[in-house]
Protein backbone atom coordinates (compact mmCIF):
# COMPACT_ATOMS: atom_id res chain seq x y z
CA UNK A 1 0.00 0.00 0.00
CA UNK A 2 1.06 3.59 -0.35
CA UNK A 3 1.61 5.67 2.69
CA UNK A 4 3.19 9.47 3.47
CA UNK A 5 6.38 9.32 5.32
CA UNK A 6 7.63 12.54 6.62
CA UNK A 7 5.89 14.49 3.70
CA UNK A 8 7.16 11.84 1.05
CA UNK A 9 5.03 9.10 -1.03
CA UNK A 10 6.23 5.46 0.33
CA UNK A 11 5.24 2.00 -0.49
CA UNK A 12 4.38 -0.11 2.81
CA UNK A 13 5.76 -3.37 2.85
CA UNK A 14 4.26 -6.28 5.40
CA UNK A 15 6.09 -9.19 5.49
CA UNK A 16 5.62 -12.23 7.46
CA UNK A 17 8.19 -15.01 8.81
CA UNK A 18 11.07 -12.95 8.08
CA UNK A 19 14.97 -13.89 8.36
CA UNK A 20 17.48 -11.53 8.82
CA UNK A 21 21.16 -11.87 8.76
CA UNK A 22 23.82 -9.55 10.42
CA UNK A 23 27.47 -9.01 9.73
CA UNK A 24 29.48 -12.15 8.68
CA UNK A 25 28.33 -13.61 5.62
CA UNK A 26 25.20 -14.92 4.44
CA UNK A 27 26.03 -18.85 4.92
CA UNK A 28 27.73 -18.18 8.01
CA UNK A 29 26.16 -14.44 9.82
CA UNK A 30 27.47 -13.08 12.91
CA UNK A 31 23.64 -12.99 14.11
CA UNK A 32 20.72 -14.56 12.72
CA UNK A 33 17.29 -13.35 13.58
CA UNK A 34 13.68 -13.85 12.79
CA UNK A 35 10.36 -12.51 13.51
CA UNK A 36 6.76 -13.78 12.59
CA UNK A 37 5.63 -10.25 10.78
CA UNK A 38 7.09 -6.75 10.27
CA UNK A 39 6.67 -3.76 8.04
CA UNK A 40 9.17 -1.75 5.88
CA UNK A 41 8.59 1.76 3.56
CA UNK A 42 10.66 2.56 0.27
CA UNK A 43 10.77 5.87 -0.51
CA UNK A 44 12.24 7.84 -3.25
CA UNK A 45 15.22 8.51 -0.85
CA UNK A 46 15.69 4.77 0.19
CA UNK A 47 14.63 2.57 2.83
CA UNK A 48 12.72 3.23 6.68
CA UNK A 49 12.08 0.50 9.23
CA UNK A 50 11.62 -0.16 12.75
CA UNK A 51 10.86 -3.83 13.21
CA UNK A 52 10.36 -5.23 16.93
CA UNK A 53 10.47 -8.21 19.04
CA UNK A 54 12.58 -10.17 16.80
CA UNK A 55 14.27 -13.45 17.95
CA UNK A 56 18.19 -14.17 18.09
CA UNK A 57 17.84 -18.03 16.62
CA UNK A 58 21.41 -18.26 15.75
CA UNK A 59 25.34 -16.90 14.24
CA UNK A 60 28.74 -17.03 15.90
CA UNK A 61 28.33 -14.37 18.04
CA UNK A 62 26.17 -15.21 21.19
CA UNK A 63 23.37 -12.39 21.80
CA UNK A 64 20.18 -13.38 24.08
CA UNK A 65 16.99 -11.06 24.32
CA UNK A 66 14.47 -9.47 21.80
CA UNK A 67 15.92 -6.87 19.92
CA UNK A 68 14.55 -4.04 17.25
CA UNK A 69 16.14 -3.57 13.85
CA UNK A 70 15.83 0.20 12.68
CA UNK A 71 17.11 1.09 9.30
CA UNK A 72 17.23 4.58 7.46
CA UNK A 73 18.75 4.92 4.17
CA UNK A 74 16.89 8.31 3.02
CA UNK A 75 17.99 12.00 4.29
CA UNK A 76 15.64 12.51 6.92
CA UNK A 77 15.06 11.68 10.35
CA UNK A 78 12.56 9.11 10.70
CA UNK A 79 11.33 8.04 14.08
CA UNK A 80 13.77 9.22 15.92
CA UNK A 81 16.50 7.04 13.41
CA UNK A 82 18.56 9.12 11.83
CA UNK A 83 20.22 9.28 8.14
CA UNK A 84 22.57 6.50 7.42
CA UNK A 85 21.06 4.04 10.21
CA UNK A 86 21.76 -0.09 10.68
CA UNK A 87 21.11 -0.74 14.07
CA UNK A 88 20.14 -3.83 15.93
CA UNK A 89 19.76 -3.62 19.90
CA UNK A 90 17.79 -3.10 22.88
CA UNK A 91 18.21 -1.60 26.14
CA UNK A 92 18.21 -5.19 27.94
CA UNK A 93 20.21 -7.44 25.67
CA UNK A 94 22.76 -9.77 26.74
CA UNK A 95 26.32 -10.28 24.72
CA UNK A 96 28.20 -13.29 26.51
CA UNK A 97 32.28 -14.51 25.06
CA UNK A 98 33.43 -17.07 26.98
CA UNK A 99 32.66 -16.40 30.79
CA UNK A 100 31.85 -13.21 30.54
CA UNK A 101 28.20 -11.97 29.96
CA UNK A 102 27.63 -8.49 29.11
CA UNK A 103 23.76 -7.13 29.79
CA UNK A 104 22.97 -3.52 29.37
CA UNK A 105 21.99 -1.66 26.43
CA UNK A 106 23.82 -3.01 23.39
CA UNK A 107 23.25 -2.03 19.45
CA UNK A 108 24.57 -3.67 16.96
CA UNK A 109 25.50 -1.83 13.86
CA UNK A 110 27.63 -1.50 10.88
CA UNK A 111 31.19 -0.24 11.06
CA UNK A 112 31.87 3.66 9.86
CA UNK A 113 33.54 3.45 6.96
CA UNK A 114 36.82 5.15 8.44
CA UNK A 115 36.91 2.52 11.01
CA UNK A 116 36.27 -0.44 8.08
CA UNK A 117 39.08 0.76 5.99
CA UNK A 118 41.05 0.58 9.23
CA UNK A 119 40.61 -2.61 10.79
CA UNK A 120 40.61 -3.90 6.79
CA UNK A 121 44.55 -3.36 7.35
CA UNK A 122 45.32 -5.46 9.68
CA UNK A 123 42.25 -8.32 9.46
CA UNK A 124 41.50 -8.49 5.56
CA UNK A 125 37.54 -9.33 4.86
CA UNK A 126 37.42 -12.42 3.18
CA UNK A 127 34.72 -11.83 0.30
CA UNK A 128 31.08 -11.01 1.48
CA UNK A 129 31.97 -10.36 5.02
CA UNK A 130 30.64 -7.59 7.04
CA UNK A 131 32.32 -6.84 10.44
CA UNK A 132 30.23 -5.38 13.30
CA UNK A 133 30.54 -2.29 15.55
CA UNK A 134 29.00 -3.37 18.89
CA UNK A 135 28.14 -0.46 21.26
CA UNK A 136 27.50 -0.53 24.97
CA UNK A 137 25.62 1.97 26.71
CA UNK A 138 25.81 1.86 30.26
CA UNK A 139 26.53 -1.75 30.32
CA UNK A 140 27.71 -4.33 33.31
CA UNK A 141 29.28 -7.47 33.59
CA UNK A 142 29.37 -9.95 37.19
CA UNK A 143 32.87 -11.32 37.15
CA UNK A 144 33.50 -15.36 37.16
CA UNK A 145 33.67 -16.88 40.92
CA UNK A 146 31.63 -14.12 42.40
CA UNK A 147 34.95 -12.12 42.56
CA UNK A 148 33.06 -8.47 41.79
CA UNK A 149 31.71 -6.46 39.01
CA UNK A 150 32.30 -4.18 36.10
CA UNK A 151 29.55 -1.65 35.59
CA UNK A 152 28.73 1.48 33.63
CA UNK A 153 30.87 -0.25 30.79
CA UNK A 154 30.86 2.54 27.44
CA UNK A 155 32.06 2.34 24.23
CA UNK A 156 32.48 -0.15 21.42
CA UNK A 157 34.09 -3.57 20.23
CA UNK A 158 34.52 -4.48 16.77
CA UNK A 159 33.83 -7.60 15.27
CA UNK A 160 35.80 -8.97 12.39
CA UNK A 161 37.05 -12.41 10.53
CA UNK A 162 38.58 -13.93 13.32
CA UNK A 163 37.24 -12.45 16.40
CA UNK A 164 36.17 -9.28 18.17
CA UNK A 165 38.89 -6.46 19.51
CA UNK A 166 38.36 -2.69 21.24
CA UNK A 167 38.81 -0.91 24.07
CA UNK A 168 35.71 0.31 26.59
CA UNK A 169 35.28 2.63 29.55
CA UNK A 170 34.52 1.30 32.98
CA UNK A 171 34.28 1.11 36.65
CA UNK A 172 35.57 -1.60 38.02
CA UNK A 173 34.36 -3.49 41.91
CA UNK A 174 37.04 -6.05 42.80
CA UNK A 175 36.66 -7.94 46.04
CA UNK A 176 38.09 -11.51 46.90
CA UNK A 177 40.16 -12.23 50.11
CA UNK A 178 42.84 -10.31 51.18
CA UNK A 179 42.34 -7.93 48.15
CA UNK A 180 40.04 -5.41 47.29
CA UNK A 181 40.41 -2.78 44.24
CA UNK A 182 38.03 -0.59 43.14
CA UNK A 183 38.36 2.63 40.15
CA UNK A 184 37.58 3.93 37.28
CA UNK A 185 39.09 1.56 33.97
CA UNK A 186 40.51 1.29 30.16
CA UNK A 187 39.28 -2.26 29.28
CA UNK A 188 41.07 -3.83 26.78
CA UNK A 189 39.53 -6.83 25.00
CA UNK A 190 40.87 -8.83 21.86
CA UNK A 191 39.53 -12.41 20.99
CA UNK A 192 41.58 -12.48 17.60
CA UNK A 193 45.29 -13.75 16.99
CA UNK A 194 46.56 -10.81 16.36
CA UNK A 195 47.59 -7.84 17.91
CA UNK A 196 46.14 -4.28 17.12
CA UNK A 197 47.21 -0.69 17.67
CA UNK A 198 45.28 2.26 16.18
CA UNK A 199 42.77 5.10 16.39
CA UNK A 200 38.80 4.22 16.18
CA UNK A 201 35.76 6.21 15.56
CA UNK A 202 33.19 5.59 18.39
CA UNK A 203 30.48 8.16 18.10
CA UNK A 204 32.25 11.34 18.09
CA UNK A 205 34.67 10.37 20.08
CA UNK A 206 38.10 9.22 18.51
CA UNK A 207 39.47 5.86 21.04
CA UNK A 208 43.20 4.81 20.89
CA UNK A 209 42.95 1.38 21.26
CA UNK A 210 46.09 -0.77 22.01
CA UNK A 211 45.74 -4.17 22.21
CA UNK A 212 48.43 -7.29 22.74
CA UNK A 213 47.41 -10.94 20.36
CA UNK A 214 44.34 -12.51 22.38
CA UNK A 215 43.37 -14.18 23.97
CA UNK A 216 43.35 -11.12 26.03
CA UNK A 217 40.72 -9.17 28.52
CA UNK A 218 42.16 -6.74 30.99
CA UNK A 219 41.54 -3.62 33.31
CA UNK A 220 44.03 -1.05 33.42
CA UNK A 221 42.62 0.89 36.51
CA UNK A 222 42.98 5.02 37.54
CA UNK A 223 41.43 6.62 40.21
CA UNK A 224 42.17 3.75 42.32
CA UNK A 225 41.14 2.22 45.74
CA UNK A 226 43.56 -0.46 46.63
CA UNK A 227 43.46 -2.29 49.54
CA UNK A 228 46.06 -5.48 50.54
CA UNK A 229 45.68 -7.81 53.59
CA UNK A 230 43.55 -4.83 55.14
CA UNK A 231 46.11 -2.22 54.38
CA UNK A 232 45.96 0.77 51.66
CA UNK A 233 48.27 0.11 49.40
CA UNK A 234 49.15 2.05 46.14
CA UNK A 235 50.33 1.52 42.59
CA UNK A 236 49.75 1.28 38.94
CA UNK A 237 47.38 -1.72 38.58
CA UNK A 238 46.08 -3.89 35.53
CA UNK A 239 43.63 -6.90 36.44
CA UNK A 240 44.35 -10.04 33.84
CA UNK A 241 41.40 -11.57 33.20
CA UNK A 242 42.34 -13.03 29.74
CA UNK A 243 41.93 -17.17 30.38
CA UNK A 244 38.08 -16.25 31.06
CA UNK A 245 37.62 -15.27 26.94
CA UNK A 246 38.32 -19.42 26.40
CA UNK A 247 36.15 -20.41 29.13
CA UNK A 248 38.90 -21.40 31.80
CA UNK A 249 38.91 -18.36 34.40
CA UNK A 250 37.19 -20.51 37.98
CA UNK A 251 37.46 -17.75 40.57
CA UNK A 252 41.24 -16.47 39.59
CA UNK A 253 42.34 -12.86 38.80
CA UNK A 254 45.92 -12.06 37.83
CA UNK A 255 46.62 -8.27 39.33
CA UNK A 256 49.62 -6.50 37.23
CA UNK A 257 51.44 -4.18 39.19
CA UNK A 258 53.83 -1.15 38.66
CA UNK A 259 55.03 1.28 41.46
CA UNK A 260 53.44 -0.32 44.08
CA UNK A 261 54.46 0.75 48.28
CA UNK A 262 53.33 -1.47 50.95
CA UNK A 263 53.83 0.07 54.31
CA UNK A 264 53.66 -2.21 56.97
CA UNK A 265 53.65 -1.98 60.96
CA UNK A 266 56.58 -4.10 62.89
CA UNK A 267 55.66 -3.42 66.98
CA UNK A 268 54.58 -0.09 68.58
CA UNK A 269 56.74 2.34 66.38
CA UNK A 270 58.64 0.34 63.24
CA UNK A 271 58.27 0.74 59.74
CA UNK A 272 58.78 -1.22 57.29
CA UNK A 273 58.26 -0.09 53.73
CA UNK A 274 58.20 -1.81 50.39
CA UNK A 275 58.32 0.83 47.33
CA UNK A 276 58.52 1.16 43.43
CA UNK A 277 57.47 -2.76 43.29
CA UNK A 278 56.61 -4.01 40.34
CA UNK A 279 55.27 -7.61 39.92
CA UNK A 280 51.76 -9.61 40.03
CA UNK A 281 49.17 -10.37 42.46
CA UNK A 282 47.12 -13.52 41.80
CA UNK A 283 44.15 -13.29 44.06
CA UNK A 284 41.37 -16.61 44.41
CA UNK A 285 39.20 -17.87 47.07
CA UNK A 286 41.32 -19.40 48.70
CA UNK A 287 43.40 -16.03 49.43
CA UNK A 288 45.96 -14.08 47.89
CA UNK A 289 49.81 -14.20 46.29
CA UNK A 290 52.15 -12.33 45.03
CA UNK A 291 55.86 -12.12 43.78
CA UNK A 292 57.34 -8.49 43.20
CA UNK A 293 60.54 -6.51 43.17
CA UNK A 294 61.87 -3.06 44.17
CA UNK A 295 63.19 -1.31 47.26
CA UNK A 296 62.79 -2.23 50.87
CA UNK A 297 63.15 0.66 54.29
CA UNK A 298 63.13 -0.26 57.82
CA UNK A 299 62.38 3.25 59.91
CA UNK A 300 62.11 3.27 63.90
CA UNK A 301 64.53 -0.03 64.71
CA UNK A 302 66.19 -0.04 67.63
CA UNK A 303 70.32 -0.29 67.61
CA UNK A 304 70.04 -1.22 64.31
CA UNK A 305 70.21 -0.02 61.00
CA UNK A 306 70.13 -1.27 57.85
CA UNK A 307 71.56 0.08 54.39
CA UNK A 308 69.52 -2.31 51.14
CA UNK A 309 69.78 -1.58 47.41
CA UNK A 310 67.34 -3.74 46.27
CA UNK A 311 64.47 -6.03 47.78
CA UNK A 312 62.40 -9.14 46.52
CA UNK A 313 58.60 -9.72 48.11
CA UNK A 314 57.29 -12.82 48.00
CA UNK A 315 53.87 -13.81 49.89
CA UNK A 316 51.00 -15.85 50.34
CA UNK A 317 47.92 -16.55 52.29
CA UNK A 318 46.57 -19.20 50.55
CA UNK A 319 47.39 -22.24 52.69
CA UNK A 320 47.76 -24.40 49.86
CA UNK A 321 50.54 -25.05 47.30
CA UNK A 322 50.68 -22.80 43.59
CA UNK A 323 52.61 -22.62 40.27
CA UNK A 324 51.46 -19.93 38.31
CA UNK A 325 53.70 -18.76 35.00
CA UNK A 326 53.86 -14.99 34.32
CA UNK A 327 55.91 -12.97 31.79
CA UNK A 328 57.08 -16.85 30.73
CA UNK A 329 59.12 -17.13 33.95
CA UNK A 330 57.42 -19.81 36.80
CA UNK A 331 56.54 -19.10 39.92
CA UNK A 332 56.50 -21.57 42.85
CA UNK A 333 54.14 -20.64 46.23
CA UNK A 334 54.57 -22.90 49.57
CA UNK A 335 51.57 -24.85 51.27
CA UNK A 336 51.66 -22.41 54.19
CA UNK A 337 50.46 -18.94 54.80
CA UNK A 338 54.31 -16.21 54.81
CA UNK A 339 55.21 -12.73 53.68
CA UNK A 340 58.84 -12.87 53.12
CA UNK A 341 61.18 -9.82 51.91
CA UNK A 342 64.79 -10.96 50.71
CA UNK A 343 67.51 -8.31 50.57
CA UNK A 344 70.42 -9.25 49.15
CA UNK A 345 73.82 -7.60 49.25
CA UNK A 346 72.65 -6.12 52.18
CA UNK A 347 74.54 -4.90 55.23
CA UNK A 348 72.99 -4.37 58.73
CA UNK A 349 74.56 -1.64 61.22
CA UNK A 350 74.54 -3.12 64.90
CA UNK A 351 76.01 -1.69 68.10
CA UNK A 352 79.01 -0.66 66.36
CA UNK A 353 79.30 -3.48 64.41
CA UNK A 354 78.80 -4.46 60.27
CA UNK A 355 76.86 -7.24 58.73
CA UNK A 356 76.93 -7.69 55.56
CA UNK A 357 75.13 -10.80 53.52
CA UNK A 358 72.00 -11.99 52.00
CA UNK A 359 69.08 -10.99 54.75
CA UNK A 360 65.60 -12.74 54.61
CA UNK A 361 62.58 -11.35 56.85
CA UNK A 362 59.55 -12.95 56.91
CA UNK A 363 56.09 -13.12 59.52
CA UNK A 364 52.92 -14.48 59.50
CA UNK A 365 50.21 -12.15 57.38
CA UNK A 366 47.36 -13.77 59.58
CA UNK A 367 47.07 -10.35 61.52
CA UNK A 368 47.54 -8.28 58.13
CA UNK A 369 50.74 -5.99 57.20
CA UNK A 370 50.90 -5.59 61.11
CA UNK A 371 53.18 -7.76 62.65
CA UNK A 372 54.69 -8.22 66.40
CA UNK A 373 58.04 -9.30 65.15
CA UNK A 374 60.50 -9.92 62.35
CA UNK A 375 61.85 -13.17 61.87
CA UNK A 376 65.05 -12.68 60.13
CA UNK A 377 67.68 -14.80 58.42
CA UNK A 378 71.13 -14.35 56.73
CA UNK A 379 73.36 -15.67 54.13
CA UNK A 380 76.49 -15.43 52.73
CA UNK A 381 77.37 -13.39 55.98
CA UNK A 382 80.50 -11.31 56.74
CA UNK A 383 81.26 -9.44 59.85
CA UNK A 384 82.99 -6.33 60.88
CA UNK A 385 83.98 -5.23 64.11
CA UNK A 386 83.97 -1.88 65.41
CA UNK A 387 84.12 0.96 62.86
CA UNK A 388 87.82 -0.12 61.87
CA UNK A 389 89.30 2.98 62.84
Amino acid sequence: STEMVEGMAALRFDVADLDLRFGGTLDDPLVALSVSSGLFYITSEGLLGSISGLRIDAGSLSFSGTPSYSFNTTSITWSGIDPGVFRLGAPELTFTVGDFSFLGNIDLSLPSEFNRDLLQDQYPRPPGFDGLQIAFSGVSLDLPGGAGSVTDINGALFAVDGGILGQLAADLDLSTSDLALSGSSALAFNSTASAFQGTLSVGDSSVPVDVPAGPYFAFGLTNLDFSLLGSTVTGDVTVVLSRGLVGESGDTVQVEVNGLTIDGRLGDGARFNLNELTGFLLSDSLGVAGSFAGGLEFTGLQEIEFSISSAALDFSTRDQELTHIFDNQEFHFGPSSYFEMEAGDATAELLGNSISGDFRFGFDPAGGLVTPELVTAVNNASLTLGTGE
